[in-house]
């Protein structure tokens, strides 16, 4: 790797600019940042104030997209508010760089299918952020499936509290609480929707609701609950990011027995047996960026795919009401 781009240097983008520092010690590194809002952060997100980002890890700063694009990198990291996920990643492979961009990628179906048509056409590669894949529990709890029979039912329940992500900036200015920046919960807690259409693949069916139940000024839904049909079985979702009780927990019923994963607790149960394996999150974040510069090639196609179908549910549960 000779370059690498980032665009946006937010709380997801300085943690990808940690990770990838560290990987890749020798590389130039530049950035383009529109609004330099957010100052440099520790690990746990706390402010530091010791050095600069630019000093910290040797990053360049550009002063215009074009100017990053004439730089021609290996590939850019995208970790901008949602809203600008999919013009910047086209914009990039129209100039034919490479995109690892924050999950989701997009905020709309219409929006992934143009980043395919585009990727395609400039044989770009286009990878997405969705780090919880990677952790090695995500293996253990697709293998003991096989152990509990026909699945019955399976529920998800995710719960988040958004003024508690960035204590170094005002929750309101966030872009999870902002419609104009592609907030709501659904794109933003999106993790598992991936997860479980990783594992089931694209449901028959999709029904649900989603509302604003918190008395925060915003403009976007902050709780949804939906149900993903499929051949044999449905999953239902309740998702919110304004309940104090932090949960992220898959449970699946099968006529022969239960597994649930707990991915705060990085537990997996199988009829009530519990299996540990307790990683940071930055290990999640070293896992995945290690899978990308060493082992995702150009021809995997994975993730635009997933990105089709995880746009076309996420925009269904979206315009439910």
């Amino acid at each position: 790797m000779d370059r690498v781009l980032f665009v946006g240097l937010g709380g997801a983008g300085q943690r990808h600019l940690r990770i990838f520092r560290s990987l890749l010690p020798d590389t130039d590194f530049y950035a383009f940042r529109r609004n330099k809002k957010t100052p440099l952060l520790n690990s746990d997100f706390t402010v530091n104030t010791s050095t600069t980002i630019e000093d910290k890890y040797g990053v360049n700063l550009v002063d215009s997209l074009e100017s990053c694009w004439n730089l021609k990198p290996d590939f850019v990291v995208v970790s901008t508010p949602t809203k600008f996920h999919s013009s910047l990643s086209i914009d990039a492979s129209n100039h034919g760089v490479n995109v690892f961009v924050e999950k989701p990628g997009c905020v709309t179906f219409r929006e992934a299918q143009d980043m395919q048509e585009k990727f395609i056409r400039n044989d770009t590669s286009l990878f997405v952020s969705f780090q919880r894949r990677f952790h090695p529990l995500v293996n253990v709890f697709k293998n003991e499936l096989f152990d509990i029979g026909n699945i019955i039912n399976i529920q998800v329940n995710v719960g988040s509290y958004v003024p508690s992500w960035h204590p170094y900036e005002n929750h309101l200015d966030l872009y999870a609480f902002r419609k104009e920046l592609g907030g709501g919960v659904v794109r933003t807690e999106c993790h598992e929707i991936d997860l479980i259409i990783s594992m089931f693949g694209t449901p028959n069916n999709v029904y649900g609701s989603t509302s604003k139940q918190s008395s925060f000024d915003i403009d976007v839904e902050d709780t949804a609950n939906f149900t993903f049909e499929y051949d044999s079985f449905s999953v239902t979702f309740n998702t919110s990011f304004v309940q104090n009780r932090q949960e992220r927990i898959i449970k699946i019923n099968g006529q022969d027995g239960w597994i649930e994963y707990d991915l705060l607790e990085q537990r997996v149960t199988k009829n009530g047996k519990d299996h540990y394996n307790k990683i940071t999150n930055d290990d999640l974040f070293l896992l995945q960026s290690q899978f990308y510069l060493n082992e995702f090639s150009k021809s995997d196609d994975s993730y635009i795919n997933s990105l089709i179908s995880n746009a076309k549910i996420i925009d269904k549960i979206t315009n439910i009401n």
